[in-house]
């Protein structure tokens, strides 16, 4: 049976029937497919906005709500012509969601197949890949403790090779490794793992800037972040892979709830989505 669900041509008939068969199931003989959005109910709209956000709304803002009415509206119209609203007394907010919960409660019985949440990671790669890591040796200077501590640091710096400095006493750690740019940052702060990431290995640089003062650093190791396999991954592409399902039907909803209706605004400046 799981296999049947799978079946690509499956998908397409059930998706199908949704976006472009199902308001024509429903005889629509006593549905008024002509939707007028009036000045007052503009100036209503508008009026809520103003109330709510203590300035008017833009002219983005007010096409928004203008849409917002239209799509309410016509799922409304929908729901009542397919007998969403028999011995129901939630608002219309309600009728609409219920006309919405269709598409979702399509996209929870399509079960991806491994092929289509493969294509879905690859496109999507850089999303799910974990950070590179890096190892790293650090001398702490403690600006507190010195009057020119960045003179010191290109001092320390220039003579590194010939005779490495202790540096001051920190509880930092002096060796990190393969430690990711977050990691690093939790450790040092101020942006500290950006000198890490950008310094060139096997070399002593700096000085680098932490939120504790200054560092020479010299890194050893970096290991790239690799794209993840599916299987290491597959609970969340296979969430956000039905997300997406869910949001390409309802964008298709949309706009044939919007196609099936004459619809006219009393509004010059409305720009229809």
């Amino acid at each position: 049976m799981n296999n049947f669900f799978r079946e690509p041509l499956l998908h397409f008939l059930l998706l199908g029937a949704l976006i472009f068969g199902v308001y024509q199931m429903v005889p629509s003989a006593n549905i008024n497919t002509k939707l007028v959005v009036s000045k007052e109910r503009i100036q209503v709209l508008a009026d809520a906005f103003q109330a709510t956000w203590h300035r008017p709304a833009t002219i983005d803002e007010l096409n928004k709500l203008i849409d917002n009415y239209i799509l309410e509206e016509l799922y409304y119209r929908e729901a009542v012509n397919l007998g969403l609203d028999q011995d129901d007394s939630v608002i219309r907010r309600r009728l609409q969601q219920k006309m919405e919960f269709i598409s979702k409660d399509l996209s929870s019985i399509i079960d991806a197949s491994d092929a289509e949440l493969e294509a879905f990671l690859e496109k999507n790669s850089d999303k799910y890949r974990a950070q590179s890591s890096y190892s790293f040796e650090q001398i702490y200077i403690d600006p507190t403790k010195h009057d020119q501590p960045y003179q010191l640091a290109q001092k320390w710096l220039t003579d590194v090779e010939a005779r490495k400095p202790d540096g001051d006493s920190t509880m930092l750690p002096q060796v990190m490794t393969l430690r990711s740019q977050q990691a690093i940052n939790n450790s040092f702060g101020g942006g500290f793992a950006a000198y890490v990431v950008n310094a060139k290995p096997k070399t002593w640089s700096g000085p680098a800037i932490s939120s504790f003062g200054l560092h020479l650093i010299y890194v050893t190791e970096i290991k790239d972040a690799v794209a993840p396999s599916l299987a290491q991954v597959r609970e969340k592409v296979s969430r956000d892979w039905v997300f997406q399902q869910q949001s390409k039907i309802k964008s298709a909803m949309d706009i044939n709830l919007k196609k099936k209706y004459d619809i006219t605004v009393e509004h010059s400046a409305y720009v229809g989505r």
